[in-house]
């Protein structure tokens, strides 16, 4: 199977809270998506972005095609 995905922001900003991605992903069962978040010095709550699967190919897609992961402090 083939699936893009792309990140967006939320209350997470691209180039400041995390690593922006955009790709094609293949694989046989699963796929798996590495976004980098980064470190600031500024103390913030919990921040959202988005995780969208377009274009998927060889594999039917669910109606749940975007994902709001949460990046939490520490």
């Amino acid at each position: 199977m083939t699936v893009d995905f792309e990140t967006g922001d939320r209350t997470a900003v691209a180039g400041h809270d995390y690593l922006a991605r955009s790709a094609s992903a293949v694989s046989r069962t699963r796929v798996d998506v590495d976004v980098g978040v980064l470190d600031d010095t500024v103390p913030e709550g919990a921040e959202t972005f988005v995780l969208r699967l377009t274009a998927a190919r060889n594999v039917p897609l669910s109606r749940d095609t975007v994902a709001s992961p949460t990046i939490e402090e520490q």
